[in-house]
């Protein structure tokens, strides 16, 4: 969903996978956690491909800066730390499941599983707000990477 918000934003997000009919929701959470005073922690860099295979081509580009045609797949490593970092105190984690566009693959989500594994390191399990993300710590634990 991370690419919803940056189209709603006006980035150009290239291929990545993105929920047209969610742009206005994606403002409305964000207008509302401004309100609120809770800060919204999007990804700052993300590891593009040019296509979503193992033999893909990728690059690692500020958000912004998505290039034309290619897909956005992970996070990138500007964004893993500073997920670590934030994550450091946070009480409860609410977490719109995977934050590239490769749910459902072991292709592109080194640094999401790292993220996943660190949350559940510094919040409880019954903090971790998701079903789908929940699923995602689960299933994943199982692999090796």
């Amino acid at each position: 969903m991370i690419f919803t918000f940056y189209k709603a934003n006006g980035l150009d997000v290239g291929e990545s996978l993105i929920e047209d009919d969610q742009l206005t929701l994606a403002l409305d959470i964000q207008r509302k956690a401004k309100e609120a005073g809770c800060e919204l922690v999007l990804p700052t860099d993300v590891i593009c491909a040019d296509k979503f295979a193992a033999d893909a081509a990728t690059v690692t580009t500020p958000v912004e800066a998505i290039p034309t045609g290619w897909m956005g797949l992970d996070i990138g490593p500007a964004s893993l730390a500073n997920f670590q970092n934030k994550l450091q105190d946070c009480k409860t984690i609410i977490w719109n499941g995977p934050m590239g566009g490769a749910c459902g693959s072991l292709l592109f989500i080194t640094h999401v599983y790292t993220i996943c594994i660190y949350s559940r390191e510094c919040v409880p399990i019954s903090k971790l707000v998701h079903f789908c993300f929940i699923w995602f710590i689960i299933s994943m634990e199982m692999v090796q990477l």
